[in-house]
């Protein structure tokens, strides 16, 4: 009886096997993966892009805009940048109790990217002679400092967490880093050569383009 039992277990346990592997040969099993839907992570690393870049090219062509068309002083920008940047600081410290408590991550980062692309509107001046409005350039800087770039960048960080649970996180937290980085080097170098050879309109509305 003993002998038969177990040879009924080991039938039972082939045709489990085999009935496993007819499923992994199967190509309309649905079989899931750790780094599964790619897509998802494409986007992410090009919304990473847009939000580093972005930030990139206010620290670098805003403050420029400020010192050579309005002639701000050194002091005056420095305390614009730094309260838009406290005031940025303030949105993350309280990140969870404002926003995340009320909104999912993907629509933190439609309204940051959404808000960004309302005041870049607002800097581009569709006339042929550029001169931006000194208040809307002010709202613009707060907006992105303060409210844009750091609720926007860190739900797009904070997805990416998220969707790579398993696996090689090391190795795709690195990439996203590196697409950030990038993204800080070539954006602000893209736009001043675009302001010298076609105008800041020109640089401008490369920016708008790159957030929407």
């Amino acid at each position: 009886v003993s002998t038969a039992s177990k040879d009924h277990q080991a039938l039972n346990f082939k045709k489990t096997h085999d009935k496993d592997d007819d499923e992994d040969d199967d190509p309309t099993v649905e079989k899931s993966s750790p780094n599964d839907p790619l897509y998802v992570f494409s986007v992410l690393m090009l919304l990473n892009f847009s939000t580093r870049g972005l930030i990139a090219i206010y620290e670098t062509q805003g403050t420029r805009v400020f010192l050579d068309e309005y002639h701000m002083t050194s002091l005056q920008l420095g305390t614009l940048v730094s309260s838009s940047g406290l005031l940025g600081t303030l949105m993350l410290l309280l990140y969870k109790q404002l926003w995340t408590r009320y909104y999912t991550d993907y629509a933190l980062i439609l309204g940051g990217l959404l808000l960004a692309c309302v005041v870049q509107l607002l800097v581009v001046n569709w006339t042929p002679q550029f001169r931006p409005d000194l208040w809307a350039s002010i709202l613009a800087t707060i907006a992105v400092y303060g409210f844009g770039f750091p609720i926007a960048n860190t739900a797009v960080l904070g997805s990416f967490s998220t969707l790579q649970k398993s696996g090689r996180q090391g190795l795709h937290q690195g990439r996203f880093s590196t697409v950030g980085s990038i993204a800080r080097i070539t954006m602000p170098i893209l736009t001043e050569l675009l302001d010298q050879y076609l105008g800041m309109n020109a640089s401008y509305s490369v920016v708008l383009v790159m957030i929407s």
